[in-house]
């Protein structure tokens, strides 16, 4: 995931939770999922990928929300899956478990997190129904799917799970152009970058962007979705299939998102880096 060339990712979202309730208010919110991994060399993508995990919990321990009321608590676990992991989870509805699936391609590509299972006929507008059937709400479609490279770093494997939580990216992939001068007097040169990822502005070390960090938005966003969905279904204890932070600037382009202009200066050049322009088509 560090310094990845691009990513392009569609948000889907399988997660376990468990609300513990304090008299008082308040108190504890545990998300979880498992994810099985296929594909080239998956026992020992397992393990890499489990220490990933686990590198990323340690750095981010003593989540809590922003109001100071609520500790959050993540888990995953991954695990090699077998033809009936696969079949039992390409089967499984919205909402239905808290199970991933990670398959693993040979060589290096764009790391995606997928809608639905490939096979899986579970598609469209997931929707809430009352006692009665009756439906009173609809949330974005639940996704159980990712798919990985053996070449990527295993840090990836972290992102693109939570994007099967509900969360989006907070980076653009974007060309910057640039202008060289020179201090020796000779005329200035001038032209575009490749397309390269570049963080949101306030999101530079977070995990849905360039690094390993939790961002405090991710942790209420996770924890509000989740005391509104437990109102929805009357219950502590659910599987969570929804998007988490639709309200947040991600996926569809936005000015100013990113860094507008940096300089990088030796002592024969100076070089101006401004107007970035999109180049991930929008989701």
């Amino acid at each position: 995931m560090n310094n990845p060339l691009f990513y392009y990712d569609i948000d889907g979202k399988d997660v376990g939770v468990t609300i513990t309730r304090n008299p008082q208010g308040g108190g504890s919110i545990t998300f979880y999922s498992t994810i099985y991994v296929t594909g080239v060399d998956a026992a020992n993508k397992v393990k890499l990928y489990q220490d990933a995990f686990d590198k990323f919990i340690k750095g981010n321990g003593g989540m809590k929300t922003s109001d100071g009321k609520w500790d959050v608590k993540i888990k995953m676990e991954f695990k090699v899956a077998t033809e009936d992991d696969v079949k039992r989870i390409t089967k499984n509805k919205q909402e239905m478990a808290a199970e991933n699936i990670m398959n693993v391609a040979a060589g290096d590509g764009r790391p995606h997190s997928g809608i639905g299972v490939p096979g899986s006929s579970d598609k469209g507008l997931g929707k809430d129904l009352d006692k009665n059937g009756f439906v009173i709400g609809e949330y974005s479609p639940s996704g159980r799917y990712a798919q990985m490279y053996s070449a990527r770093d295993a840090n990836t494997s972290v992102h693109e799970e939570l994007h099967n939580w509900g969360f989006g990216d907070y980076y653009a992939d974007v060309v910057y152009s640039w202008k060289t001068e020179y201090t020796d007097g000779r005329k200035p040169t001038q032209g575009k970058e490749q397309v390269r990822s570049v963080p949101f502005l306030g999101y530079e070390v977070d995990i849905m962007s360039m690094g390993l960090g939790m961002a405090p938005t991710h942790i209420d966003d996770l924890a509000n979705t989740a005391l509104k969905t437990s109102e929805i279904k009357g219950s502590d204890n659910f599987v969570m299939g929804r998007r988490v932070d639709l309200g947040r600037p991600h996926g569809n382009w936005r000015a100013g998102q990113v860094q507008q202009s940096r300089v990088e200066q030796s002592k024969e050049t100076k070089t101006t880096y401004s107007n970035p322009v999109h180049k991930r088509p929008t989701n």
